[in-house]
């Protein structure tokens, strides 16, 4: 009996430590908690926000028809994406080679200090149609990355880009064109 008694109370101090210890964990975190809500921060406040114009109004103004033909396009005379290969930038894992910049929309340097924002997107050449839309109802600059995968798909996407810049004003002034390629399939195509 003595040996049970002796367990009994080894097993109560136990217990007893066990609850005076999570008595003053909880004091503590309460303690902490209000120090916390009582901060001694000084409460600044929110500097005023900063008046900016207004945007211009939406304007869709008519497009004038676009030729049907590739013929009549004259696509020589307007700007392409045309790059050097030895220029541009890789990423940090030297898996894709990126040329900033390419193709730079007429008024983009305007509106980019015009606005605080622009729209910064990236698309292939199977959704680049949307972007028709969206230079449409954004009136500010648009950045755009192009991904392609080899000549096939950069001869299609020069083409392509040409013929939003001719048919669509609001591509042809806002957006700026940028190019990323990936390693194993840079252009070969010269330089035009």
């Amino acid at each position: 009996t003595r040996w049970a008694v002796s367990n009994l109370w080894v097993g109560c101090r136990l217990w007893n430590l066990s609850l005076v210890s999570v008595m003053v964990l909880t004091v503590c975190n309460i303690l902490l908690t209000i120090r916390l809500l009582h901060s001694e921060c000084p409460s600044n406040p929110l500097p005023a926000p900063q008046p900016h114009p207004p945007p211009a109004p939406l304007h869709v103004e008519p497009l004038a028809p676009c030729p049907a033909t590739t013929s009549a396009c004259n696509l020589s005379s307007s700007p392409s994406l045309a790059v050097d290969s030895r220029l541009g930038r890789w990423d940090s894992g030297r898996l894709f080679k990126m040329y900033d910049s390419v193709l730079v929309g007429e008024m983009f340097v305007e509106l980019s200090l015009r606005y605080s924002v622009s729209i910064a997107t990236q698309s292939s050449i199977e959704k680049l149609h949307s972007l028709v839309q969206v230079s449409h109802h954004w009136t500010g600059p648009i950045s755009v990355a192009l991904y392609a995968a080899g000549d096939h798909e950069y001869k299609l996407l020069q083409a392509y880009v040409n013929f939003l810049r001719r048919c669509y004003k609001p591509v042809r002034e806002r957006v700026t064109f940028h190019l990323i390629f990936p390693k194993d399939k840079l252009p070969q195509t010269p330089v035009a």
